[in-house]
């Protein structure tokens, strides 16, 4: 369902600032135009990023349609932001369950408004890698396993992948993107390691390149990737690409293309590691391979449907196909469409160009042909004045790039015998049942309902304008029969039609979605064939409860109509595939096909038609979050006027909001060819409005389903939970911005006060180291001292006890001495003892002053230890200030950043609530108002012209007369004038042309039939003429004549 918000997301701000919601013309359609990567193998998980979008800036889901392959969002880490984990916007994570087979699957994603077109993705049995940016030079390469898938996005840049690859392994290297809805437009190229280009392609499968390499040698070998145009025309570094290299069996093409839809068909397969037969044939610079099989077509026509893994074209819903793989030991080759045909083939007969050797057919006729260049292909038919035939060329349908044409020849001999062929008519392109319309609904395959203008020989003949070359790569089928009416249909939704009288229409790139209370257009296409003009009722089946679609009536000759979905003002959300359905009665039998629908891929450019693809259903969503203001009811839907009148079509306004006081204008599309219309409106007060209805009389008579429409601006806000759940955010990252300045305020208080404490610290440094300098000098000074005292000290002592010893001396020698020696011996020892007492004294002082000088240099010595430790905890203290200083710069950074962080995240969230509040103003859209469906009969007669008898017994010669009564309706007054036209065998009849008077009924025909005509049965036809609204109308009455022989005259 999809009554549901996403409102969890990360918000990314450019996103929100989008054209789609600065420039609102209409209801927001979620178009899902790219994602990367395109594909993953089965059981791995890849992480996918939606890369464009449209109106799908909140994608809350994917859906694939295998249910093996499931994703869920990516989900931010909880930050300071965001407590709760969120949603990446557009990113999820893809997991591919191992037992999920090999193929082409779609992709849907969801969000508020429903759900969005389809997108292809691949799932491989194959490694894959993704692309590693730069990868813009053979040295970059991002290295690739074989086999093995490469993904990658285009860009304006090149892409380099290395591969290694073994003598004469053969393999396939195909890049494949418009295949899986990529824009690109792939080039690819193969160098070897000395970087010398091997080969380069183009165009292989359409646009998408192929390569068939043989290593020429064992090694490295490089794929070199870009976009045509470098992505100038959009898609670049968006738009993916899938490059795949393997040795596997490659399938180019099945001659036939077409086999039977009963029988098995014997076909000849070609292309490459088939393991069959080398052929003649080259491709690509290599020799193909062939092998011989039988196809067997489903005999399910559900089976006849078209698979993501093949693109169609929708000018190909005009054939049944199916898809066809071709099995070989390498395992499965890639998947080929195949047409069914529902009579047997025959084989183009070579040669078949000249006059006089064509190749004979015998209805009906199914050839496979070639075309060989300038070759013209000739068949040839006998056919009598009248006989009608239906002559139709598929090639274009069949896939192929040719441009066919046809030329139908009368042959005549000669006086000589000679064949000589004189053109009657050459045939071209079909005409596109949309006229006018910009769709790829146009075809270069001719077609023709054939009426032989004589009895002759006639000849076919067909050619490629294009001058294709390649036999049995470039096939055609040459349908001829007889007239076997019939039509195909094709679907195409969304086409809206402007409300003007010129048929213009928008289409792009979306879901088809209806709202509540709204509606849903669905353009029906129509090819009608074999010159089947019947009308064809649409019906739609698998609706959900409260959607509607009322069955639509295609009136005769027309080739486009719409259906109308229309959900109630209660309908619940729903998404899912619906079928459509279209019948009519052909030759006395109900034909009924299924309807394909169209599914845009991207919007048109310029003048050119979208680019498109063919889908067997038609896949809708009911969305239950917008409900229309209004619908139209309508008192009178059943109508009934003759060619030539004028209808009114009475409506009024039913509110559905009763806020809502618009008129709303009112118009009738659908209208039949030529139909045109004055338009009314529907009053807000409920008052009844019309619409007038002028039926030319050149309308074919039928039945016409006709819809009422009216459109208003009406204010729609979009988004505006997106704008309340920013302002939340808002004011919460407000606060957290305010906490990261006041904690850096803080931080920058703590680091200033660091550097204060750093400063402080390094001048007591300074100090410490000064003094503790002094110190040490002091110490070193009074060390000097002391040690110098004390060697005064030593040298006072030494003296001392000299003089010590030379008084020892004396005293023994004057103990010794004689008498007469001795006074003077005493003399001596006097002074040696006075010099004794005098060395003892400054021996004492010295030692006095030595320990003195001691004493203080300990002081000394002591007060530098002081200094010095006082100067190893100022350093102490200094190491740990410059720490704290780091430590405080570094916290002041981290909240500087915090905070610079959060001013710019609430600056951001700033501008995207700015945006969004802008966003969810309301504002004026594009609403359109439905009505119920309005059915139409025109009759070709504005009343009932009735003869008393339409089979008239005359007698040749005699007279008879007709009673013709006309019943009047639509208030027709006028006269009719009656005139008679005889068949084939009548002559001389005469007929007195009467007329019946305005406002009269009855009139009395005569008829005198010469007695010169002949008995028998004889055909005429009355013609009533008459004027309707001032038009002249016809109505043609066959009468019956049983003409007897003339009486017999008497004699």
């Amino acid at each position: 369902m999809f009554a549901r918000v996403s409102l969890v997301l990360l918000f990314a701000g450019a996103s929100l600032a989008s054209p789609a919601m600065a420039q609102q013309l209409s209801y927001p359609r979620h178009a899902l135009l790219a994602f990367y990567p395109a594909g993953a193998q089965a059981g791995t998980t890849v992480e996918l990023k939606i890369t464009e979008q449209n109106d799908l800036e909140y994608a809350d889901a994917l859906r694939f349609s295998h249910p093996g392959i499931t994703a869920k969002p990516v989900l931010t880490e909880v930050d300071q932001f965001y407590p709760e984990p969120r949603p990446v916007p557009n990113q999820f994570q893809v997991t591919v369950a191992a037992n999920v087979p090999p193929g082409v699957y779609e992709v849907r994603a969801t969000g508020k408004y429903g759900v969005s077109n389809a997108r292809r993705f691949v799932v491989s049995d194959l490694p894959e890698t993704q692309e590693t940016e730069p990868n813009n030079e053979q040295e970059k390469a991002t290295v690739a396993a074989v086999p093995g898938v490469m993904n990658g996005l285009f860009g304006a840049d090149y892409d380099y992948f290395q591969f290694t690859a073994s003598k004469g392994q053969r393999l396939v290297l195909v890049c494949t993107a418009a295949r899986i809805d990529s824009r690109g437009d792939p080039v690819i190229a193969v160098f070897d390691a000395s970087g010398k280009e091997l080969f380069r392609s183009q165009d292989g499968v359409g646009l998408d390149p192929i390569i068939d390499f043989t290593a020429p040698a064992a090694g490295d070998y490089f794929v070199l990737v870009h976009e045509l145009t470098f992505a100038s025309g959009g898609g670049a570094n968006t738009s993916p690409y899938r490059l795949t290299i393997a040795d596997r069996p490659w399938v180019d093409y099945v001659d036939p293309p077409i086999v039977s839809r009963s029988n098995p068909t014997k076909v000849t397969v070609y292309g490459s590691n088939l393991g069959g037969t080398k052929t003649d044939i080259m491709l690509r610079g290599r020799n193909l391979e062939k092998v011989e099989t039988t196809i067997t077509a489903p005999s399910d026509p559900k089976q006849w449907k078209l698979t993501p893994d093949v693109a169609a074209a929708p000018v190909e819903a005009a054939l049944d196909y199916f898809v066809y793989r071709h099995g070989a030991s390498g395992g499965q080759a890639n998947p080929i469409r195949l047409a069914v045909s529902d009579s047997e083939l025959q084989a183009e007969q070579e040669p078949n160009h000249d006059p006089a050797k064509p190749q004979e057919l015998s209805l009906p006729a199914n050839v496979i042909g070639y075309f060989e260049g300038s070759d013209r292909d000739g068949y040839s038919f006998e056919a009598k004045r009248l006989d009608s035939f239906w002559i139709e060329v598929e090639s274009q349908r069949l896939g192929q790039p040719t441009d066919a044409a046809f030329v139908v020849q009368r042959l005549t001999q000669n006086a000589e015998g000679e064949w000589i062929a004189a053109d009657v008519s050459t045939f071209d392109d079909q005409t596109t049942p949309a006229t006018g319309v910009r769709l790829p609904l146009e075809t270069n395959d001719p077609a023709t309902l054939f009426v032989a203008p004589t009895d002759s020989r006639y000849r076919i003949l067909v050619w490629d304008q294009f001058g294709s070359e390649g036999g049995a790569r470039y096939p055609y089928r040459l349908v001829f029969r007889k007239p076997e009416p019939g039509f195909r249909a094709i679907a195409i939704p969304d086409m809206v039609q402007e409300q003007n009288q010129s048929r213009t229409y928008n289409v792009t790139t979306r879901t088809p979605t209806v709202r509540r209370g709204g509606g849903l257009e669905v353009m029906l296409a129509v090819w009608r064939t074999d010159g089947f003009v019947g009308p064809i009722e649409f019906q739609a089946s698998g609706l959900p409860a409260g959607v509607t679609a009322e069955p639509v009536l295609l009136g005769p000759g027309e080739t486009l109509g719409a259906l109308l979905i229309q959900a109630s003002p209660t309908a619940a959300g729903w998404d899912g595939e619906i079928q459509l359905t279209a019948s009519a009665e052909i030759d006395g039998r109900k034909e009924t096909r299924s309807v394909p629908a169209l599914e845009v891929l991207y919007p048109a450019f310029r003048n050119d038609p979208p680019l498109s693809r063919l889908a067997d259903s038609l896949y809708i969503g009911v969305e239950e979050e917008i409900t229309h203001p209004a619908l139209l009811e309508a008192r009178q839907t059943e109508f009934r006027m003759a060619r030539g009148g004028k209808i009114e079509a009475p409506f009024q306004l039913k509110k559905l909001d009763d806020k809502f006081t618009m008129n709303v204008p009112v118009t009738v599309l659908n209208l039949p060819s030529r139909v045109t219309r004055t338009d009314g409106s529907a009053a807000a007060s409920g008052a009844e409005g019309k619409v007038v209805i002028d039926i030319p009389d050149t309308v074919l008579p039928g039945s016409y389903t006709l819809m009422l429409r009216g459109e208003v601006d009406y204010g729609f806000s979009r988004n505006a939970e997106v704008a309340e759940q920013l302002k939340a955010d808002l004011e919460r990252i407000t606060a957290v911005a305010k906490e990261a300045a006041d904690a850096y305020r803080a931080a920058t208080a703590d680091r200033t006060k660091a550097d204060q404490s750093l400063v402080a610290s390094r001048q007591k440094v300074g100090t410490a180291v000064a003094q503790a300098n002094i110190k040490k000098q002091a110490q070193q000074t009074a060390e000097q001292q002391a040690k110098d005292a004390q060697t005064k000290a030593d040298q006072a002592q030494a003296t001392f006890a000299e003089a010590a010893k030379t008084v020892a001396a004396a005293m023994t020698e004057a103990q010794a001495a004689a008498d007469d020696v001795k006074a003077a011996l005493e003399q001596k020892l006097a002074q040696a003892k006075q010099a004794e007492i005098q060395a003892k004294a400054v021996a004492e002082a010295a030692q006095k002053d030595a320990e003195a000088k001691a004493k203080t240099a300990k002081e000394a010595a002591d007060l530098a230890a002081a200094a010095v430790k006082e100067q190893t905890t100022s350093e102490e203290e200094l190491a740990a200030a410059e720490k704290a200083r780091v430590d405080a710069g570094d916290k002041e950074k981290k909240m500087q950043e915090e905070s610079l962080q959060a001013d710019r995240k609430k600056t951001e969230v700033n501008t995207a609530s700015q945006a969004a509040v802008r966003g969810a103003a309301s504002r004026n859209v594009k609403t359109p108002i439905y009505g119920p469906l309005l059915h139409l009969v025109v009759e070709n007669y504005p009343g009932t012209v009735s003869l008393a008898s339409d089979k008239l017994k005359i007698k040749a010669g005699e007279k008879a007369t007709l009673q013709v009564t006309v019943k009047r309706e639509f208030d027709w007054k006028e006269e009719v004038a009656f005139t008679f036209t005889p068949g084939a065998g009548i002559s001389g009849w005469q007929f007195n042309n009467g007329k019946i008077p305005a406002s009269k009924n009855e009139i009395e025909l005569e008829f005198t039939i010469p007695a010169s005509q002949a008995p028998g049965e004889y055909e005429g036809e009355l013609l009533a003429r008459t004027r309707f609204n001032n038009r002249s109308l016809d109505e043609k009455i066959p009468v019956h004549f049983t003409i007897e022989a003339a009486p017999e005259s008497k004699p």
